[in-house]
């Protein structure tokens, strides 16, 4: 991929994209901490870069305000709709049974 001077992508270039899900990384504050989140006092010099160089935001799946379990609201944020969710068992690898063990 080219970079033109501007910033943008060169035409006819393919644009990349990483996605970076840090689902459950949100904690509630602990007094032990002075009421921050274990995230707010921890040393993430590469989050920091990462969100530097990159376009961070929130994202709500469904109704701002309203927690979806993980597995649903990836499944909505690649673009399926919530009536065709199979359930958990079908999209989660840790779950599927592995041939080789």
């Amino acid at each position: 991929m080219r970079i033109t001077s501007w910033g943008g992508i060169a035409e006819g270039e393919a644009m990349r994209c990483l996605l970076v899900v840090l689902d459950g990384l949100s904690d509630c504050g602990h007094p032990q901490l002075g009421g921050r989140t274990p995230l707010e006092v921890a040393s993430t010099p590469n989050l920091d870069r990462l969100a530097a160089l990159g376009a961070t935001g929130l994202y709500h799946p469904w109704i701002q305000g309203v927690a979806l379990p993980s597995e649903l609201a990836h499944f909505l944020m690649f673009g399926y709709r919530m009536e065709e969710f199979p359930g958990r068992g079908l999209i989660d690898p840790s779950l599927t049974p592995k041939p080789w063990i």
